[in-house]
């Protein structure tokens, strides 16, 4: 009897350890803004076109039951790639033998996802690839435009002011130039009264 009601607690205590744990998890994840993908791109290659091809309808089968918009479907060109190598090792140089390895590829276009239809979708279709099937990924995400390009700042406006004032200020010639240039006439005409002066006093010499 005291062993039950020690499991009796042990127990009660787990479940309320969980409790707390899933509520603060779910705290968390309403505080985190979902993503939203404005499409993901699926490129899917092997060696077997039949699976390829079941692979696809599996994929686009899944992505209607979750209400996920399937863009366009793609099957580009396969590649073939030859080895060539010598029938034997150490004579026969002429008789080779040239093996083909063919590559099939397949591309799924989908748009207009969330971050948490995306994580669940792209976990459950990657459970259930195919042996000898390999799966590329592509992403476009929507992001906000960051704060420091939405607006300039301030500092970038002040520089520009003063920039214009000096510009003013050379355009417009100061009282100190006009003076100088008022002091530098006058002496210039002093000087060429004195050389008349000099030259009549010459000529009565004579």
């Amino acid at each position: 009897m005291v062993l039950d009601s020690l499991l009796l607690r042990c127990l009660n205590f787990d479940m309320r350890v969980r409790r707390n744990y899933c509520q603060m998890n779910m705290l968390d994840q309403e505080e985190e803004e979902d993503k939203l993908y404005k499409w993901i791109e699926l490129k899917v290659k092997g060696h077997d076109d039949a699976v390829l091809e079941s692979y696809r309808i599996f994929v686009t089968s899944t992505a209607k039951e979750l209400n996920i918009e399937v863009d366009k479907i793609e099957k580009p060109h396969r590649s073939i790639y030859w080895l060539t190598l010598l029938k034997s090792r150490h004579i026969y140089k002429k008789h080779r033998v040239q093996y083909e390895m063919r590559t099939y590829f397949r591309v799924i276009k989908l748009k207009h996802l969330t971050g948490s239809t995306a994580d669940v979708f792209l976990e459950y279709i990657e459970r259930n690839l195919p042996e000898g099937v390999a799966m590329q990924v592509k992403k476009c995400a929507i992001e906000r435009m960051p704060e420091h390009l939405t607006k300039p700042p301030e500092d970038v406006l002040e520089p520009v002011s003063q920039d214009k004032d000096l510009d003013t200020s050379l355009d417009k010639p100061s009282d100190l130039d006009e003076s100088t240039i008022e002091s530098s006439d006058s002496s210039s005409d002093s000087s060429s009264d004195s050389d008349d002066g000099d030259e009549e006093e010459d000529k009565q010499d004579r």
